[in-house]
């Protein structure tokens, strides 16, 4: 059975895909330093905070958002229960948000240059990630 945490956790993949989509999937963890780790800046830390709450539909005070140093510490303000009739398994989730994801050699860098045509395949591959995530994300609801 899905637990809440896990939950969480799906949320705020569907959000760091949207916000982060270098971010590769494996490594939106809980215990993920939002600075070191996933690199996130304080307007992105802030996006991501917004992003749960709403997915969530529960508030985060402002003081929890600054405050959070992890992923998990973001997670816990937006826990939620798992709706009565969902009826798929962790494992499910697992493997299709990891079917989803393109290699990590497939990625460029930050401080590659992207040419055009490399950037229309690019948008491409976000839009499929952020398909996928979104799928993800309404499978826990049925």
């Amino acid at each position: 059975m899905v637990s809440r945490e896990d939950l969480a956790l799906a949320r705020a993949r569907v959000v760091l895909a949207d916000i982060a989509p270098e971010i590769p999937q494996t490594e939106i963890v809980a215990d993920a330093r939002l600075r070191e780790d996933l690199e996130l800046d304080l307007v992105s830390t802030w996006a991501l905070a917004t992003g749960l709450e709403k997915l969530a539909k529960v508030p985060i005070d402002d003081a929890d958002i600054c405050a959070a140093t992890t992923l998990g510490d973001l997670l816990s303000h937006a826990l939620t229960d798992v709706p009565a009739d969902y009826t798929g398994q962790v494992g499910e989730l697992e493997s299709e948000g990891e079917a989803a994801q393109p290699d990590a050699g497939s990625e460029t860098g930050a401080d590659d240059v992207v040419e055009p045509a490399q950037e229309e395949a690019s948008g491409e591959d976000d839009a499929e990630d952020l398909a996928a995530a979104m799928e993800d994300l309404a499978n826990l609801f049925k």
